[in-house]
């Protein structure tokens, strides 16, 4: 087993000094990757959007994976009403 190392960047940087103890990296990576959207529960997604990385490092600190969910939102009524007035 070896420890890997979760750093989340959301606007903030939190840099993971623990890490966690997987059998392999790709392990480690998938768990990232399953972990994103949990991480953007909850979260106020003012200024039409949101994106979160997480960046897997080895057990020697280098980075080895990186991965991010991007959500983005945007209200259509404006873009009804125009489309609703051009008819």
């Amino acid at each position: 087993m070896s420890r890997f190392f979760f750093d989340i960047l959301n606007g903030d940087v939190i840099e993971d000094n623990e890490g966690m103890e997987f059998p392999e990296a790709q392990t480690a990576c998938d768990e990232a990757l399953r972990s994103l959207p949990d991480m953007v529960k909850g979260h106020d997604l003012c200024d039409g959007g949101k994106d979160v990385t997480i960046i897997v490092r080895s057990e020697h600190g280098r980075p080895i994976y990186r991965a991010t969910l991007t959500i983005k939102e945007q209200w259509l009524a404006d873009v009804i009403s125009t489309f609703h007035n051009m008819r």
